[in-house]
């Protein structure tokens, strides 16, 4: 992994904690989608269908949360 990448995917995954935080689930949703994408384990989908399992199973993984 290059070194741009390797900064991109942190900044990606500090808006992600950020908007978890804030239980702003789309937004930390949207920004672990892009760190996948960037990450390349996305094929091409309908971005409803990736979208929709990833926020179902990211507002799962919320709610497991402590506090």
């Amino acid at each position: 992994m290059n070194d741009d990448l390797k900064i991109h995917l942190e900044a990606l995954a500090e808006l992600r904690n950020i908007a978890a935080r804030k239980g702003q689930i789309a937004a930390a949703v949207s920004a672990e989608i892009a760190r996948g994408r960037a990450m390349g384990l996305y094929q091409q989908e309908e971005r409803g269908d990736t979208q929709t399992r990833f926020v179902d199973a990211f507002s799962r993984l919320i709610e497991s949360l402590p506090g």
